[in-house]
């Protein structure tokens, strides 16, 4: 005859639409456990709760047959995924032990499990207390609810922004570490950044930055990896805040290029939006925003390099969305050549003089700072040129700073393909390494940015871009052997 067991476990289980960050809160939150302890049994006249461990909480509730005063101590809490305590109700003898655990879900739900370990001498109560922790756990769930619809817009932070890459290669950006290093949590200061990323249901990420000698870690786990579909992972900064939020990214093929949908969402940033003035963009939303703008600069610089067929010419080729006819404005018409390039009239005859007016700052509706050297550009300058060739809607010429022999030589041509269009710039008579480095990264950058207009994308700040391909066409041309005078 076996002997009967000294304690008995109690358990139950419920669902969640709200994030295990939330349901966390919600045990720990006065103004929520006034909503949720032993709901409409009577209201609560006391609730005292010091969430540390080793410290506790004392909950006391007016019922018909008087005060109902529980108590207990915080042995582990563990943010978003585990809570312990003990639990005492006042007559009964000793403590019993409450145990939680919250897992989250990759819809952006979690399941929460909890396990009451009692005394054995308790067994007649059993049915009892799990009821009426299934009972709590029900009306914690309709506070949450009730507050997501009250305010759940307040508590997310939402960004759509589009891509000139495929889903596949965009994905990529954010798994592989090699990739993720030129952009993700590091910025123009950094000295130094590692990237561990273990991109699996369960596995974490570790992203270490280091600035003015400090360094600064993010990390969290995967919770969902849907290879060029979605990324769900928990998001925390440790040495910042206890917070950890979660993250998730989509990719949605969008033309040639990809839209990227992602949220972030917990108690972190949602203190953050509850506590900002209508039409004032938060900190995170601006952080985001700066780290897609290298992402996207980073993208446009691995892709579309000009190519050199000699040490004087510079030949770029874009495939771009219309036919050459909608493509010919975007050459000749002032007002949509200014939202790329430059605004300017364009003559008609061969010979004829004209200006330019760049005002590259306002490419795009973010900004970047302007390169020290380029301070002179920050407002719009103009440009002298001579109208070479116009042969619509297929070929336009001009020259290129200055008159004469000094000048170089720019020509475009546009030519059907299937039912996009191929442009084909090339730009000659560049003697000087210097002026060939910057003349490359303009282009790039200008081009990049018609892209951009064409395929209704958000283009990423000018200077931002057009710094970092002038670092990358030195690199190249310093390694053709060429004088670069730099």
């Amino acid at each position: 005859m076996s002997a009967s067991p000294a304690h008995i476990a109690v358990s139950t289980s419920k669902d969640f639409s709200a994030s295990a960050e939330q349901v966390f809160d919600a045990w720990l939150d006065p103004a929520q456990v006034a909503n949720w302890f032993a709901p409409g049994l009577g209201p609560m006249c006391r609730i005292d709760i010091d969430a540390r461990v080793g410290s506790g909480f004392h909950l006391d509730q007016e019922r018909a047959g008087g005060i109902a005063r529980h108590q207990g101590e915080y042995l582990k809490l563990q943010r978003p995924r585990r809570l312990a305590f003990t639990w005492q109700v006042e007559g009964g003898e000793g403590y019993s032990l409450v145990q939680i655990d919250i897992q989250q879900l990759p819809d952006g739900g979690c399941r929460l499990e909890l396990i009451h370990t009692m005394d054995a001498v308790w067994a007649d109560y059993a049915d009892r207390t799990r009821q009426g922790w299934a009972n709590m756990l029900e009306g914690m769930a309709r506070g949450l609810s009730r507050e997501a619809e009250q305010g759940g817009a307040e508590r997310k932070l939402v960004i759509t922004q589009a891509f000139p890459a495929t889903p596949e290669v965009l994905y990529a950006a954010w798994t592989d570490p090699v990739v993720a290093g030129g952009w993700l949590f590091t910025g123009a200061g950094s000295e130094r950044a590692e990237h561990l990323l273990d991109v699996r249901p369960g596995g974490r990420w570790q992203i270490t930055d280091r600035r003015d000698g400090t360094d600064y870690t993010a990390c969290g786990e995967y919770l969902a990896v849907e290879p060029a579909h979605r990324l769900v992972f928990t998001f925390a900064m440790p040495q910042f805040s206890p917070d950890s939020d979660r993250l998730s990214v989509e990719f949605e093929p969008a033309g040639d290029g990809c839209l990227l949908r992602f949220t972030q969402e917990g108690a972190g940033v949602a203190t953050e939006l509850a506590s900002l003035p209508d039409g004032t963009v938060s900190g995170s939303e601006a952080g985001w925003r700066e780290m897609f703008d290298r992402l996207a600069t980073l993208l446009i610089r691995s892709s579309g390099r000009a190519e050199q067929p000699d040490t004087a010419t510079l030949h770029f080729e874009r495939l771009l969305p219309g036919s050459p006819d909608q493509l010919w404005p975007w050459l000749t018409d002032s007002d949509k050549r200014a939202l790329w390039l430059a605004a300017g009239e364009m003559p008609q005859g061969v010979g004829d003089a004209f200006e330019l007016h760049f005002d590259n700052t306002r490419l795009s509706p973010r900004r970047s700072p302007v390169p020290e050297r380029f301070r002179r550009y920050d407002q719009a300058c103009t440009t002298a040129h001579r109208l070479t060739c116009r042969e619509a809607p297929h070929r336009l010429g001009f020259t290129w700073g200055g008159e004469g022999e000094e000048a170089s030589a720019v020509h475009i041509e546009l030519s059907a393909a299937g039912d996009r269009t191929r442009l084909t710039l090339t730009h000659d008579r560049l003697v000087d390494g210097a002026e060939r480095i910057d003349v490359a990264s303009g282009w790039h950058t200008h081009l990049a940015i018609l892209a951009d207009q064409l395929a209704g994308r958000t283009p990423p700040p000018f200077w931002l871009l057009f710094e970092g391909l002038e670092t990358d066409y030195a690199k190249r041309l310093k390694a053709a052997d060429l004088d670069v005078g730099v």
